[in-house]
């Protein structure tokens, strides 16, 4: 788009009467809305940031500013923005509903489905708040809240196609297919036969098992968006599924297929070929690594820090404590080893793990709801994938705050690299079991993260992270050597350190915590499997 004439000296004004006065931000801000219209977004984002940072007292230049932000996608300083003005007039409707969308967009779902509530106490005929509702409750896995917010969506506008499919959709999940394709009949009636209507028909036919109802319907979304290649690739898989399902059983104890007759002349009928183990692990594979790089960029593709924050966590929380306790070890004296921060990052770094692992996977079934209804995608894939980001995530800052410490001089060459390795493997164990456990009881009890948050924050005060178990009276050490936290933080000391190897060290007590979270965890999703599906 051609940039319109004087463009540029309307910026230039604008910003030369807003640092004369801030009182004129306004007038920045609109130049910032003709940038966008330009086609100058990223100009027109900087332009309307200054505008609100000069003067934010000015209900209408953050206005302004919120809605150019969303509309160039920069969501997190428009949710921001949005923040400021709900503050300052809980009844602002509009810059609520702007400030709802950011969160959506950064799948903040909790807090927007916070704000909806709010929302739709003053707009409660709103049938696109009550749409959003339905979506916000649908992320957090709360499928029977969210079918009647979008009952009461449909029931404010019937006639809106996206609202039907949508119901539908939920409805499928719950299993009632007959009423899932009642509502996809009603948008076809409605928006006409297009690839989308005929898609949702098709998955629905899909989860019910009709698999020729549902190439039919596929074939349709693939005939009707020729361009869509997901169309294409789900018409050939459904092919598949059903030739896999027609292909006769073999005869008892025979290696060859009972003798139909052959169709046609030169025709002969076939053994299936049946994958072997290299291929089924391939193949799994190939799930596990898209699962991940999914939920590589949902945690960190998503805000400005991305990946460096992964990074700054471990940092922060080593500024933190070495400003706190420095004072505790005169002349900076760790109390294992020659450095302090060195001593510091070999418990704060296993405690990230542990935290983050446990936290990720127990809520990833929730996160990533919708890919479990691709047949391929099993609760394992999603739970496993997660977990192993945490761990390569961790071990990544692990090589990095490592080598960094080296080429600053301290002394961070780990004495048995193999043992404190295998200890830091073996607290990932155990929070990925824990975390397999609460994904379970998460569905069953919905404030159960919250409750174990709790536990989560103890354990940083109680894992010897910065107060060293030798230093402790015996009857407390007594009682918190059965943390496995701190047996396992003390397991990765004792290979970091050579004059590290306490008495009370028990490793076989973390490999047994690690095993016994693992398989309680997995036996609860499989004795769980139906209700996580539908909850």
């Amino acid at each position: 788009m051609a940039t319109p004439d004087g463009l540029d000296e309307e910026l230039a004004l604008a910003l030369a009467a807003v640092e004369a006065d801030p009182a004129n931000a306004y007038g920045l801000a609109v130049v910032a809305e003709r940038l966008r219209l330009a086609g100058r977004e990223e100009e027109a984002a900087v332009a309307v940031r200054r505008a609100a940072a000069l003067n934010p007292g000015d209900d209408r230049v953050l206005r302004k500013s919120q809605t150019l932000l969303l509309m160039v996608g920069d969501f997190a300083a428009a949710v921001e923005q949005g923040r400021l003005l709900v503050g300052r007039d809980p009844a602002d409707t509009e810059a609520r509903f702007q400030l709802i969308f950011g969160l959506l967009a950064l799948r903040a779902h909790r807090e927007a489905l916070d704000h909806l509530d709010i929302y739709l106490r003053y707009a409660p005929e709103s049938a696109l708040g009550w749409r959003n509702h339905a979506g916000a409750l649908e992320s957090l896995g709360e499928f029977h809240r969210a079918l009647a917010s979008s009952n009461r969506a449909v029931l404010l506008e019937a006639s809106n196609p996206e609202f039907r499919l949508h119901r539908a959709g939920l409805l499928n999940h719950l299993g009632r297919t007959a009423d899932a394709l009642a509502e996809v009949r009603a948008a076809e009636v409605i928006e006409g036969e297009t690839a989308r209507v005929a898609w949702f028909g098709s998955v629905i036919h899909d989860g019910a098992g009709d698999l020729d109802a549902a190439i039919t319907h596929a074939c349709r979304a693939r005939d009707l968006a020729p361009d869509n290649l997901d169309f294409a690739r789900y018409v050939a898989d459904l092919e598949k599924r059903r030739a896999a399902r027609m292909s006769p059983p073999l005869a008892a104890g025979s290696a060859e297929l009972p003798g139909p007759v052959s169709p046609r002349p030169g025709w002969e009928a076939r053994t299936p070929v049946r994958p072997g183990w290299r291929a089924a692990v391939a193949s799994q594979g190939r799930i596990l690594v898209a699962l991940l790089l999914r939920d590589a960029q949902t945690r960190f593709g998503e805000t400005r820090l991305g990946y460096l924050w992964a990074l700054l966590e471990p940092i922060s929380h080593l500024a933190l404590i070495a400003s706190v306790f420095a004072a505790t070890h005169i002349g900076g004296t760790a109390p294992v080893g020659s450095n302090l921060i060195v001593y510091y990052f070999t418990g704060v770094l296993p405690y990230l793990l542990f935290s983050n692992t446990v936290f990720g996977v127990q809520q990833s079934l929730i996160a990533n709801r919708p890919l479990l209804q691709i047949p391929l995608v099993q609760h394992v894939d999603v739970l496993l994938a997660r977990g192993l980001l945490e761990l390569l995530t961790q071990f990544c800052v692990a090589v990095i705050v490592l080598t960094a410490f080296v080429l600053l001089g301290l002394p961070a060459v780990p004495d048995d690299l193999f043992d404190a390795a295998s200890g830091l493997f073996a607290i990932w164990v155990v929070g990925f079991g824990i975390g397999v456990i609460n994904a379970t009881i998460i569905h069953f009890v919905k404030s159960w993260d919250h409750v174990f948050a709790n536990v989560v924050r103890a354990l940083y005060f109680t894992s010897g992270i910065f107060l060293n178990p030798a230093e402790m009276p015996e009857w407390v050490r007594d009682i918190l050597v059965w943390n496995p936290v701190l047996q396992a933080i003390d397991w990765i000391r004792s290979g970091f350190f050579d004059s590290w190897h306490p008495v009370w060290l028990d490793r076989g007590y973390v490999v047994l915590w690690g095993l016994a979270a693992v398989l309680i965890g997995f036996s609860l999703e499989r004795a769980c499997r139906r209700r996580l599906s539908v909850a």
